[in-house]
């Protein structure tokens, strides 16, 4: 694994900080919660790094694919998370003895269904981007169409977004994801630079 600068070392700390302020911000105390807090930040140890090596990359079409490859991994992060986030909201509603807003039990049961086809598209990114940048574009169309016609009849956040535009803004992440992929990369198969996969995971160690 390459030695990151000082300025990439400063960026890659300061955006895992920020992960690991939204990971424990509701924190609800229990097992669960920190498997999953311990699952997201490991993750986000890996998107750091790639944040880092597009620092480094300074201009360089390289640095796209670090870039596309980092939000990957902090969209990844993120979704592993977020149940757990969700879950604090419930302890913090109850402690406060606030009644809940919707059915955020049905919310958190929700996100652990859809959590592959936000992890399976960042763990593919590491080694094919292009294919990666597909499966995010896929994402995006999804998350839309899910936002306007909530498949399996149930909305599990009736205060979010509802237009069509409100849904497009919300998954501007994944179409910023999948472009930074397809602009750094110049080919379907594997990228240049040897085995991407082992060199991120190992920045988590």
């Amino acid at each position: 694994m390459e030695k990151l600068s000082k300025a990439a070392r400063v960026v890659a700390v300061v955006a895992w900080l920020i992960l690991a302020a939204f990971a424990f911000g509701y924190y609800g105390g229990d097992l669960a919660s920190v498997i999953l807090g311990v699952l997201g930040l490991l993750l986000g140890a890996g998107a750091a790094y790639c944040l880092g090596r597009a620092v480094d990359a300074r201009g360089q079409r390289i640095g796209l694919l670090w870039a596309g490859r980092g939000l990957a991994l902090f969209g990844a992060a993120f979704v592993i998370i977020f149940p757990a986030i969700l879950y604090g909201e419930i302890v913090q509603l109850i402690q406060r003895g606030k009644p809940l807003t919707y059915d955020i039990e049905a919310a958190i049961w929700h996100e652990f269904r859809i959590m592959p086809l936000t992890v399976v598209p960042a763990l593919v990114a590491l080694r094919w981007a292009r294919i990666g940048g597909l499966l995010f574009l896929l994402l995006a169309a999804y998350g839309i169409a899910d936002g306007l016609y909530h498949f399996g009849g149930v909305n599990y956040y009736p205060e979010g977004a509802s237009g069509l535009m409100d849904n497009v803004i919300v998954n501007v992440p994944a179409f910023l994801t999948a472009a930074l992929l397809f602009a750094g990369s110049r080919r379907w198969r594997g990228e240049e630079g040897g085995p991407f996969t082992r060199r991120v995971l190992s920045a988590a160690n």
